[in-house]
């Protein structure tokens, strides 16, 4: 869809706006709706604190979330209102199971598309008799394999964790070899993308943090780093590390819940 096809979403009132969603949402087309934002995009779940920036990040999630989400919700769409280029959509997500979400979407207009400024989506949840709660306008479990980004100081970033050990009788070997890291290798994660790293230790337990904007790409770099290689090589000998067969990776712990 070219730019001389795409409607001027200012330009609608409030009947044409209802009818453009109402016709939009069922279909949920991450192509279409990638077309229709503004290369500013930014939407945010207020009630977590996540965001999504760019509308390149936003057709990645939408992508992740549908192979999570194989069925998408129904989506009804009670109002819509528009003031001073703003659209506001309030209706109700039904996932189905008894999860129903009432929605409120804002949508901040910008040269005829939306998404210039933070799109915001507060959502409360509703119980039907038999069902399930849920705390956001999105099922959780979905929410959760797509991996949220978020954004820090510095641009977009994900948040990943692990969990390895320390072989016994190696605590104090293992805080002395990090203390002393080679440079190279802390210059390899960085080039790698890594950012934000912490380890945290517990008896023998190793609890990893670290964050990247595109964990694929920090994967492929770490793979084909010498440096990397020799340090993995090294530290094998007083660490029980478990690869996933599936990445090549260490296993990554699933998000549960933040805070920012």
């Amino acid at each position: 869809m070219d730019d001389q096809s795409m409607p001027n979403l200012e330009k609608m009132d409030e009947q044409q706006a209802r009818q453009f969603l109402t016709e939009l949402y069922p279909v949920l087309s991450t192509e279409k709706e990638y077309e229709l934002r503004h290369e500013d995009y930014v939407m945010e779940m207020p009630q977590s604190g996540e965001r999504i920036r760019g509308r390149e990040n936003m057709r990645g999630f939408q992508e992740a979330l549908a192979r999570n989400l194989p069925n998408p919700p129904s989506i009804r769409i009670d109002r819509v209102r528009v003031r001073d280029g703003l659209w506001v959509k309030e209706g109700v997500n039904d996932y189905g199971d008894g999860v129903v979400f009432n929605s409120v979407v804002i949508y901040e207009l910008k040269d005829g598309k939306y998404g210039g400024t933070p799109a915001t989506t507060p959502n409360r949840s509703r119980r039907r008799s038999g069902g399930r709660s849920g705390s956001s306008g999105w099922n959780p479990n979905a929410h959760q394999a797509a991996r949220w980004r978020y954004e820090d100081r510095e641009g977009w970033m994900t948040r990943y964790a692990w969990v390895l050990e320390v072989r016994p009788g190696y605590e104090e070997e293992y805080v002395r070899r990090h203390q002393e890291i080679w440079p190279e290798m802390v210059e390899s994660l960085r080039s790698a993308g890594i950012s934000n790293y912490s380890i945290f230790r517990h008896g023998l337990t190793l609890f990893g943090y670290f964050e990247t904007d595109d964990l694929e790409k920090t994967k492929e770099h770490l793979a084909n780093d010498e440096t990397n290689r020799c340090w993995s090589e090294w530290m094998d000998q007083i660490m029980k590390v478990d690869i996933d067969p599936s990445t090549q990776f260490p296993y990554l712990l699933p998000l549960q819940w933040h805070m920012d």
